[in-house]
């Protein structure tokens, strides 16, 4: 898993994400013997912020409960209330899916 570290520009801290997210997502799934574990790509989000949501929740889905998914993505700087909005979204789809 490649990890990417940058800095948080409001407090100047080193923040870490993991990437890039759609290949790895991909790749962990598939290493893994799941299937798509989410939507399919027409139904995804296409925001920055909202697909890298998904893609973490793709990625951890199977090694992480809804609060270890949701603290992931604020590690990640990712606002809770967005987290929380887009797992139940996500959820909902790949239910459907």
């Amino acid at each position: 898993m490649e990890i990417i570290s940058f800095i948080d520009q409001a407090s100047g801290k080193p923040l870490y994400c993991i990437g890039p997210f759609r290949d790895k997502a991909a790749a962990s799934r598939a290493s893994a013997g799941l299937g798509n574990a989410s939507a399919p790509a027409s139904k995804r989000p296409k925001g920055p912020i909202t697909k890298r949501c998904w893609d973490i929740f793709d990625l951890l889905a199977a090694k992480q409960d809804r609060a270890g998914l949701i603290a992931e993505c604020e590690r990640q700087g990712i606002i809770r209330g967005t987290a929380v909005a887009q797992y139940s979204r996500w959820k909902a789809a790949s239910a459907r899916s």
